[in-house]
């Protein structure tokens, strides 16, 4: 009887001992530039997520994304962008249960904040 119990606990061990062995999540990334957030509508639908913002002088701007690599599924978020002189706009009513995702300092003293929300 013994024997026959720690055979079960050894084959159990072994059997479940697999299952918590988890393969390291890989990222793919890249970049679209345009005037404003309407240009992460294409990619956000393949997947890609907005994680940083950059404003160059003449205001266009280049959203750095990322995605799962081999993992393409159906954006769930939605994006905007607002601007103010610091991140008390960030607590404007508008902009409550946003994320912030990227700040860019702009030329003229004020920032442009990059925020993203589940698609209802």
């Amino acid at each position: 009887m013994k024997e026959s119990v720690g055979i079960f606990l050894a084959s159990g061990l072994l059997t479940f001992g697999g299952c918590h062995s988890q393969t390291p999540v890989t990222w793919e990334y890249e970049s679209v530039t345009g005037k404003n957030d309407t240009v992460l509508q294409a990619p956000a639908a393949e997947g890609w997520v907005a994680i940083g913002v950059s404003v160059a002088p003449d205001g266009q701007k280049t959203f750095l994304l990322r995605r799962q690599k081999g993992v393409t599924i159906a954006g769930k978020w939605q994006y905007k962008t607002v601007v103010g002189h610091n991140d008390n706009i960030l607590t404007n009513s508008a902009n409550e249960g946003w994320e912030v995702v990227g700040i860019s300092d702009l030329s003229d003293g004020n920032k442009s904040f990059l925020l993203k929300k589940p698609k209802t």
